[in-house]
């Protein structure tokens, strides 16, 4: 068979290969799981059988194993947290750049873990670094040969891009972790607020609502949940609120109205509702997050005298919103 037509048909492998490798870790939940799979991805585009994918715990602390592929026991005892002046994994962490080692028993990168290139039984590491997108190193992704082997540019450029995708996927978890930590604080604060404040999803169903918001609207959370929260607002106003942050919600944009809401013990408080867009880490609108502010007072008195009542306890708003 013609070189070329060789070429060709293992050009399309790759493709597919990546194809499948990135749709996989798109539908994966587990970001460890999803790291194994890009690895093995980039193990079997290199012609090997070994890899490891090691990722920073921080300046200074060396590396801690991810995933690995095709070693021992014995090595991946051994491989659980690397030095950054440990071989050629350690090398690339402080290179910032690709190590390529022919010969591991022998290239000074491996002096002092000889012991690590004869447990792993190995002859050649291709390692390259995970960058992050502000530019950070995260970790490492390493490919290894049981012969010596030096890797042709195609190769190179394959790992570079199973690493771009282990790298996205590291950044996305650690995002949505920070996300999660960033969001039970607001939980938190949420909850002790001298404002009622409440969370939707998307589609613009609360999911959350603070002891002040309940007590304004004379419901409870359960009873608020979902689209329930619109049956506080006052019978007069309620198509019209309704109808405003349903548009917002599908425009994905802020949301203003001022309106009653009518407790079960039929006393009326008018309220001045405000509403912005919470965003994932992809920029995709994940919720809102609504600040009420009301006054103890009810009919029309209560409304002339809401836009003082708004300044005040926008004022407040403002400082608990900077402590968020």
């Amino acid at each position: 068979m013609p070189r070329r037509i060789q070429d060709g048909g293992a050009e399309l492998e790759n493709l597919r290969r990546l194809h499948d490798t990135a749709a996989a870790v798109a539908r994966s939940d587990d970001w460890r799981a999803a790291l194994r799979t890009v690895l093995e991805a980039a193990v079997r585009a290199s012609g090997s059988t070994m890899g490891l994918l090691s990722l920073c715990e921080g300046a200074g602390s060396g590396l801690k194993l991810a995933a690995s592929t095709g070693f021992s026991e014995t090595f991946t005892s051994r491989a659980e947290t690397l030095t950054e002046d440990g071989g050629a994994w350690g090398a690339t962490l402080t290179r910032r750049a690709r190590v390529v080692v022919e010969a591991a028993e022998e290239d000074p990168v491996f002096e002092g873990c000889r012991d690590a290139v004869k447990a792993g039984g190995f002859a050649s590491v291709h390692s390259v670094p995970l960058v992050a997108p502000d530019g950070g190193i995260i970790g490492i992704l390493a490919v290894h040969f049981a012969q010596r082997h030096v890797p042709e540019a195609r190769e190179e450029a394959l790992v570079d891009l199973y690493a771009q995708m282990a790298a996205d996927v590291v950044a996305r978890t650690r995002a949505t972790e920070r996300m999660k930590e960033s969001e039970e604080r607001f939980r938190t604060l949420a909850s002790h607020a001298p404002v009622g404040i409440f969370l939707s999803d998307a589609k613009g169903e609360s999911v959350f609502l603070n002891q002040a918001w309940c007590e304004i609207a004379g419901m409870t959370q359960e009873e608020a949940r979902g689209q329930g929260w619109t049956r506080a607002i006052h019978p007069e106003d309620r198509e019209r609120v309704v109808r405003g942050w349903e548009e917002a919600v599908r425009a994905g944009r802020p949301s203003s109205a001022e309106y009653r809401f009518l407790r079960p013990d039929g006393t009326t408080s008018w309220l001045q509702g405000n509403a912005v867009q919470l965003r994932d880490p992809t920029g995709k609108v994940d919720g809102a997050r609504s600040g009420r502010w009301w006054t103890s007072r009810s009919g029309g008195r209560a409304r002339r005298r809401c836009g003082g009542w708004r300044r005040s306890w926008s004022r407040r708003r403002t400082r608990f919103s900077a402590r968020i």
